[in-house]
């Protein structure tokens, strides 16, 4: 009997649980949100506050980041597609890439973002702030991701290895 692929399930599981997060952020309205951070901040505070949530809105919305979102998202229905097929190498694959699409999605968010934050922010303490904020969050992405990619490398590799071993007792 074939072991079912459970980190395959658990790891695209949350990859879609993700991915159905930033679809809803995509077409949901954040300006409630923002109006209510603002509210109670003030100036000049409130203003630098005010431009980083435009250009980050604004960057959330550019080609490139939706090219990065929608490839991603047609990777994840893809692998979801090989899993159901049964055919878990292909998933593998996929998942691979839909990982290493993610990990060069997040290197584009953090350059730019990085530089958005260097022009809203005059004050040192914001900035300094936000920088910390956005490096903490790209490190814990990058960091999950590369546990993420190692484990499905790990079982690809081992994969291959039993499909060899199978393959020369057959022979034998």
């Amino acid at each position: 009997m074939k072991k079912k692929p459970i980190y395959l399930y658990i790891l695209l599981g949350l990859a879609t649980a993700g991915s159905l997060w930033g679809l809803v952020s995509k077409f949901s309205s954040s300006n409630d949100a923002v109006e209510s951070l603002l509210k109670g901040m003030e100036e000049p505070v409130k203003s630098q506050f005010a431009t980083y949530f435009s250009k980050s809105a604004e960057l959330s919305g550019s080609l490139l980041s939706n090219v990065f979102f929608y490839a991603s998202l047609l990777l994840l229905i893809a692998a979801w597609f090989f899993v159901v097929k049964k055919d878990i190498f292909k998933a593998n694959l996929i998942y691979i890439a839909n990982v290493l699409i993610g990990l060069i999605g997040t290197a584009y968010g953090y350059v730019v973002a990085k530089g958005i934050a260097t022009s809203s922010f005059s004050d040192p303490t914001l900035l300094s702030t936000q920088i910390l904020g956005l490096n903490m969050s790209v490190g814990f992405s990058v960091v999950l991701s590369l546990i993420f990619l190692s484990i499905v490398v790990f079982k690809l590799i081992k994969q291959q290895k039993e499909a060899e071993t199978v393959e020369v007792a057959e022979e034998e």
